[in-house]
Parts: C-alpha cells; sequence; structure tokens
C-alpha cells in the first residue's frame, strides 16, 4: 500500500506536491502534539490523490462505456418520444457506400390519433404552404423534397397531402427522381373539426444533381405513422446503401471533464477530515481549560511555582490513562523546559501552538509570574477562569443544540409509524362497512 501511496503522490506537480505536504504537517502538527507529523501527512495526501484518482478513473470507464455502447453496431430502428414528450434531435452518422455523413434527425413524440382541429382553416393552410418549402427557396424552383407537415398546432388543424403527378412528386412529398421536372399540384386538404376544405398548389419541379441526405432521412422518418412507438430509418436513397451509426455527441467529452473536475474538488474536499480533527481538539481543550486553570490557581496559591504547578497537574492526568489534548500540550512544554529552552519562551511557544485565547492568556500570565511575581496572579487566574467556564457552558450549549437536531428525524419517523398505526385499523374497518 505504501507503494501506491508513492506513485500516487508522484503524479502530483512537485510544487503543489510539497505545498499540500507542509499545510497536512503543520496542521497535525497541532493536533499530534510532540510527534513528527512528516509520514503522517504524506500518507494523508497520498491517500487524497488516490480518491481523486480513482475517481477519475471510473468516470473515464463510464464514458468508454457508453461510447462502446452507441457506436458498436449499426442502427436500424430510433424509439420515439412518449405522447407527452418533446420531440428529439437524433445525432447520426450515416453511411452511403463508404461515404460518411454526419446527420441530424429530428424524431417527433408518438399520437394516438389526429387532433380535432377548432381554429382557421384559412390561418393553417398559409402556414402550411410556407412549412411546404422545406429547404426550397420557392414552390416555383423545386431541387429539394417538399415539408409535408402533418398539423399547424398553433391553429388546432390537420393535413392530408396527395399528388396529382407522382412521376414528380409522391404523396410524401419527396421528389420520385432527380431526372424529372414539370409542373404539378400538390393537394392539400386541411381540417378543422368537422370541416375540411381542400387546395391545390402549384409546384414547378427542376433537376437536382444531389439530394440531401439529412433531408431524405428526415422526410422519410416524418413521413411513418405517428402512432407507431418506433421509427425506421431508410437503407437505399437513389440506389446507393444506407447504413447508420449514433454520432459521438459532446456527452462523452462533457461527463470525463465534469468528472475531472470533481476529482480536484475532492482533494480539497478531503481537508474537511482534518479540519473536523482541528475543531474536535480546540472544542476539548476549551473544555479541559477551566479544570487546569482551577488546578493551577490552588496549587500556585499553595507557593508553588509554576513548573511545579504543571508537574503536579501532569502527574494527577497520566494516573487517569486517558489522552486529553490540553494535558499532552502541557507535558510538551515542560519537555522543553526540561531540555534546556528558556522558561518564558516555552510558555510563549505553547500559548502560539494552542492559538486559543484562554491559553495564550495564562502563557501571559505565567511569564508575568517569572518576573513580577503572584501579586495580582491570582485575581487575574479568577477572571480568567470565569471567563473559560462561560466558554465551556456555550459549547455544551452548542452540542446540545446538535444532538436535538439529530433526534428530530427518529421522532418523525416514530410519529408517522404512530399514526399508520393508528389510522390503517380505522379505515380498513371503514372500508369493510362500506
Amino acid at each position: 500500500m505504501d507503494y501506491i501511496r508513492r506513485i500516487a503522490l508522484s503524479l502530483l506537480p512537485k510544487g503543489i506536491r510539497k505545498k499540500a505536504v507542509i499545510n497536512a504537517k503543520r496542521r497535525f502538527r497541532k493536533i499530534y502534539v510532540g510527534k513528527d507529523p512528516e509520514e503522517k501527512a504524506k500518507r494523508y495526501v497520498a491517500d487524497k490523490c488516490l480518491i481523486c484518482l480513482a475517481f477519475f478513473v471510473g468516470t473515464c470507464v463510464f464514458a468508454g462505456i457508453y461510447a462502446y455502447k452507441n457506436g458498436k453496431s449499426n442502427v436500424d430502428v430510433i424509439k420515439r418520444p412518449g405522447e407527452n414528450e418533446a420531440e428529439k434531435i437524433v445525432n447520426l452518422v450515416a453511411d452511403v457506400d463508404s461515404e460518411i455523413e454526419s446527420i441530424s434527425i429530428v424524431i417527433s413524440p408518438v399520437k394516438k390519433s389526429r387532433e380535432e382541429a377548432y381554429k382557421c382553416i384559412e390561418e393553417g393552410y398559409k402556414k402550411a404552404v410556407k412549412l411546404l418549402l422545406g429547404e426550397n427557396e420557392d414552390l416555383s424552383h423545386v431541387t429539394n423534397d417538399l415539408y409535408f407537415v402533418p398539423e399547424i398546432k398553433e391553429e388546432d388543424v390537420s393535413i392530408t397531402y396527395d399528388s396529382d403527378n407522382y412521376d414528380l412528386i409522391s404523396n410524401t412529398g419527396e421528389i420520385v427522381s432527380l431526372d424529372n421536372e414539370g409542373k404539378c399540384n400538390v393537394i392539400m386538404r386541411v381540417s378543422c373539426g368537422d370541416y375540411e376544405k381542400e387546395y391545390k398548389v402549384p409546384v414547378i419541379v427542376v433537376k437536382c444533381e444531389k439530394m440531401d441526405v439529412e433531408k431524405y432521412v428526415q422526410d422519410y422518418v416524418d413521413s411513418q405513422d405517428g402512432t407507431n412507438g418506433m421509427v425506421s430509418l431508410p437503407d437505399i436513397m437513389d440506389g446507393k446503401n444506407l447504413t447508420y451509426k449514433y454520432s459521438k455527441d459532446i456527452g462523452i467529452v462533457f461527463i470525463i471533464i465534469i468528472g475531472f473536475a470533481l476529482s480536484v474538488s475532492m482533494f480539497f474536499i478531503k481537508d474537511r477530515d482534518i479540519n473536523e480533527m482541528m475543531e474536535m481538539k480546540e472544542e476539548e481543550m476549551a473544555m479541559d481549560f477551566p479544570d487546569i486553570l482551577s488546578k493551577y490557581s490552588l496549587i500556585v496559591g499553595a507557593g508553588l511555582s509554576n513548573v511545579n504547578a504543571l508537574e503536579k497537574i501532569v502527574r494527577d492526568y497520566e494516573k487517569s490513562g486517558e489522552k486529553r489534548y490540553a494535558y499532552e500540550e502541557i507535558k510538551q512544554m515542560l519537555k522543553e523546559i526540561k531540555i534546556g529552552i528558556n522558561e518564558k519562551d516555552a510558555y510563549e511557544k505553547m500559548g502560539k501552538r494552542v492559538g486559543l485565547s484562554g491559553f495564550v492568556k495564562w502563557a501571559v500570565l505565567m511569564q508575568e509570574n517569572l518576573t513580577r511575581g503572584n501579586g495580582n496572579l491570582i485575581f487575574e487566574l479568577n477572571k480568567e477562569l470565569r471567563s473559560a467556564s462561560e466558554e465551556r457552558r456555550r459549547i455544551m450549549r452548542i452540542r446540545g443544540e446538535k444532538a436535538n437536531t439529530k433526534l428530530v428525524f427518529p421522532m418523525v419517523m416514530i410519529l408517522a409509524i404512530t399514526l399508520l398505526i393508528i389510522i390503517m385499523p380505522a379505515f380498513m374497518g371503514l372500508k369493510g362497512g362500506l
């Protein structure tokens, strides 16, 4: 596992790796008093890298499976959207005798039957004629298939189409042959409720050298029965074979980008663990501080020196066999004094290391006790003790509020179950009586 951690750590750029390890060491040094957190910090940063790497690799695997699933086989049919869903656009790769072309097909939703129309036939006819053009500039110069729109939803009308010359235009609006040209009429039957009116729209078809694949496939799709849940695709166009595959849409790239962004964010989110440990340490030290201050005040008031008073507090603590951060800080401070660090400097280092305002003030009071004596010390200690006790009460109140919040959901569940037990027999009895 350590080998894997070293590999994961080496993947980070040197500057980022060094900064991350230094930050972790600084935080762990506050949590693990008197110990060198170098290895622990490196393992912590390596674990963060492994989590991010695993998340990103998983995202890439998912994207690969998604791409393989969409592109491994030919597409023969496409499922329509549900009746109440919007039309969807399907991106395809059309293979026309080994000539590849990307196309976008609009698939309309499933319809149960033609809707009854209640609006003006004339307005529906005008809009249908405009849509009839499709990709043509005007009806006197038709080179592409006509667009036979089956209904105008804005006007609530339905339309059927026919042609009086099937040599030019079929009843689906397709140009029958690119080599033919001439005049014909498109017969439009526009119905509105029980009313129907027939129109003849003159059309002039001219020769076109090449038919648009996308338009051809789209018209083929639109010409099919809207009540069928599946849409078939044409396999021949102008005597040439047609095959399709789903095009590789931007969704795969988007998934990978999102996965990478989330992986990077998880590297920093993991820091919440160490932040929670630091918060727990600070709360615990604030809870223990009034007891430490009270003992120190009594012992120093009895005439003992700072060091003797602190050693007495540590001896009593070690008898309990329990590990508490505040007492460990005092032990570390006494070790520094024993190895030759100036007593005043040791107090100052302890205050800075802990960082809590109460410990900083206590360190200042112990420094003043060395230089000025304890004439006014007991008064200042009692003043600080009152402040520390108030802080402990505040922390206990916050903890109680958090505990109450956690109990809300179980209480709601118990209430729901109780109501269910009471209501169900009454409901079943009422149902039996009926």
